[in-house]
C-alpha cells in the first residue's frame, strides 16, 4: 500500500469536508466537489513532477469549486 499524500489526507479530513461543504463519499452529489479538487491536485502534481527542476514556483489562486468542476482562476508559474 502506498502512503497517502499529506495534501490529499488534509482534504479528506472531517474539518476540511465541513469547510468545503462536501462529502467524502465521492458517489454523492456533494462528494463531487472533493473528487474534482483531488483530480485537479493530482494533475498539478503530475505537471510539477514532469517539469522537474525547471519549475521553481507554481501558484493557483483562487480555485473555484462546484459539484462538477474545480477551476483555477489565476495561475503564476516561475521557471528557472
Amino acid at each position: 500500500m502506498t502512503a497517502m499524500n499529506p495534501a490529499i489526507r488534509a482534504l479528506i479530513a472531517p474539518r476540511s469536508i465541513a469547510i468545503l461543504g462536501a462529502s467524502n463519499d465521492l458517489q454523492k452529489l456533494n462528494g463531487r466537489t472533493l473528487k474534482f479538487l483531488v483530480e485537479r491536485l493530482c494533475a498539478v502534481s503530475c505537471f510539477g513532477a514532469a517539469a522537474g527542476d525547471q519549475l521553481e514556483e507554481l501558484d493557483l489562486n483562487p480555485v473555484l469549486l462546484s459539484t462538477d468542476a474545480a477551476v483555477a482562476v489565476d495561475c503564476v508559474m516561475v521557471f528557472r
